[in-house]
């Protein structure tokens, strides 16, 4: 059976509201061809979200952690909008902790 799904993009923003609309065509499996007719079944489906998008990780401010570990990461510095490196202790924190920087690069700058 095959099926086709399309859907609608979707833009993201920090804190504003998602919404994403699909629709499913789907031919019923009792359905019989007439030529070039076939009759679909036509599934509207809409997901809504009513939870906020979180803050983006590169809006964060670095937070360092008190534990022990020696782990290189990167976070985002929104001052000189670039990535850098620092050192990671193993808990805590926030998001804006990037195992690379080419991560951290793909992730907060345009």
């Amino acid at each position: 059976m095959d099926t086709y799904l399309s859907r609608a993009p979707a833009k993201l923003a920090p804190k504003a509201d998602l919404s994403l609309s699909s629709r499913v065509e789907a031919p019923p499996s009792s359905v019989r061809e007439s030529g070039n007719e076939a009759l679909r079944l036509t599934l509207p489906l809409t997901l809504h979200n009513d939870e906020k998008c979180p803050v983006l990780d590169c809006d964060q401010l670095l937070k360092p952690d008190s534990c022990k570990g020696y782990i290189p990461r990167y976070y985002y510095d929104k001052e000189t909008g670039t990535c850098k490196s620092f050192i990671y202790g193993g808990c805590g924190g926030n998001e804006n902790n990037f195992t690379t920087k080419e991560k951290c690069e793909a992730m907060c700058m345009p």
